[in-house]
């Protein structure tokens, strides 16, 4: 078992995308990455690099992508992990997070610990849900759909922000992040007169989109909002082609996961984050 460095981002999708598209839900957000950070969008520290274990025979084992904020990873064999834990000691190279489908994400933790030493801890849990066709809420919500402009920037900005807080996420600067969406148009309002609740397409793969951010102000929820947005945008997103959709929701909120399944969604796998401390420093990846 051998690892490939690379740190060229036009160069991530010809080594890896055959082998992620095996399991393109699971692997959405990686595949997503690939084309932000080959455009040049680039966010949290560090510059990007991808590790790809191969076997005897050359093919693919198991990858590992650093885009800014954490290690994610794919599906892989022990050996796979393993090998990536390896490279990633040998060259002194320390990441504070690494996230992947849980089975994966807790393998590697344990083979880092095994090669480094170093303590990890077990953070959120996520759940991976996809859908094919998407349903309308069972009851009416009130209101109607529009995409955002850039004249709404200051409340998409705001409303970002307020969703990474809830969740305790890292993500940097949002302004060219949310301007860019807007550009691009996949920031969706949910508006009942006013805006009341928000959606954004957040990652693209060849035959889905992936819906995140979504955000309802505390004293407009409980009304239906979130719920009629997320479907309206997922049910636009299959409408323009796209085979499927997905989102990730809190593993542990069965009330949010019963909401999405009744809109549709089905779950792929869970999705586990790890801290991978104690880190006294970090490194940049070295070419």
């Amino acid at each position: 078992m051998r690892v490939e460095q690379s740190s060229d981002p036009k160069q991530f999708a010809p080594a890896a995308l055959d082998f992620l598209l095996r399991h393109e839900a699971e692997n959405n957000l990686m595949i997503g990455l690939f084309e932000h950070l080959a455009d040049g969008r680039r966010e949290g520290r560090g510059e990007p690099a991808l590790y790809i274990a191969r076997g005897d025979d050359g093919g693919v084992a198991g990858a590992a992508l650093w885009a800014g904020f954490q290690l994610i990873l794919t599906r892989g064999t022990p050996e796979s992990h393993a090998a990536i834990a390896d490279h990633l000691a040998g060259s002194a190279t320390h990441y504070p997070r690494a996230c992947g489908p849980s089975s994966e994400a807790a393998a590697f933790a344990m083979a880092y610990l095994n090669r480094t030493g170093r303590a990890h801890a077990p953070g959120p849990v996520m759940r991976l849900m996809q859908s094919r066709a998407v349903h309308a809420p069972s009851l009416a919500v009130s209101g109607q759909a529009r995409l955002a402009t850039e004249a709404d920037f200051e409340t998409a900005k705001k409303w970002g922000a307020a969703f990474v807080d809830e969740l305790n996420l890292e993500t940097g600067d949002r302004s060219l992040r949310v301007r860019r969406d807007l550009q691009e148009q996949n920031v969706l309002f949910w508006c009942d007169h006013d805006p009341v609740s928000m959606a954004i397409v957040v990652g693209r793969s060849p035959h889905g989109a992936r819906i995140g951010a979504v955000y309802t102000p505390p004293e407009m929820r409980r009304r239906g909002y979130a719920s009629a947005c997320v479907a309206e945008l997922g049910r636009r997103l299959l409408e323009q082609g796209r085979q499927f959709v997905y989102l990730y929701a809190d593993a542990t909120n069965k009330t949010t996961n019963h909401i999405y399944e009744s809109l549709g969604f089905e779950r792929v796998c869970d999705w586990q984050e790890f801290d991978m401390s104690p880190v006294t420093s970090f490194d940049a990846p070295r070419a």
